[in-house]
């Protein structure tokens, strides 16, 4: 009996020790009137999911003022929402676990959605986007590479050719500042 509970206790230790460890990354995003390849600028790291959470909300209550905009808590974080303008315009931050493989996050822009990436994923991503851009050159004569891509110190915007402007942030810079 003692042998089984000594087995046990260790199990229970390790798996305390696993949930410590876990990362969470914030992200934070921006759909309104003047965005472009800000998205995800805030990207940090937390070592639990109370500390993101609450930095999601501090950030979303720092962007609320007056009556022009509202937050609400959402699923894994906090939207805020601009109610002057007839427009969709918001924003987010929220917190998602951080896979050890992970390598960078893409931002769905037009719809603040966020995917955390590995590198084959991103690869993949990067592929795809460069893919749809020449095809749309192909077909569109007044457009050039440059008015629809914007490299990034850690990364790279692509501008819509079809539905969606993607925002993609590497890690890497991320990894050193851990909060």
């Amino acid at each position: 009996m003692d042998l089984f509970y000594i087995i046990a206790s260790l199990f229970n230790q390790n798996q305390i020790k696993m949930r410590k460890s876990e990362k969470f990354i914030v992200v934070d995003t921006w759909n309104g009137e003047g965005y472009s390849s800000e998205n995800g600028i805030e990207i940090k790291i937390f070592d639990s999911v109370l500390k993101a959470y609450r930095y999601c909300k501090d950030k979303t209550r720092d962007a609320v003022f007056e009556d022009v905009i509202v937050s609400e808590k959402v699923e894994n974080g906090y939207q805020y929402t601009d109610i002057v303008t007839d427009t969709d315009d918001s924003g987010t931050y929220r917190y998602y676990p951080l896979p050890e493989d992970a390598y960078a996050v893409e931002i769905l822009c037009n719809i603040n959605e966020v995917r955390i990436l590995n590198q084959k994923e991103f690869a993949n991503a990067i592929a795809d986007r460069e893919t749809e851009l020449r095809d749309y050159l192909i077909e569109c004569d007044d457009e050039t590479r440059e008015d629809k891509v914007i490299p990034t110190d850690d990364g790279i915007f692509y501008h819509s050719t079809d539905q969606y402007d993607y925002q993609y942030r590497r890690l890497e810079s991320l990894y050193c500042s851990r909060l």
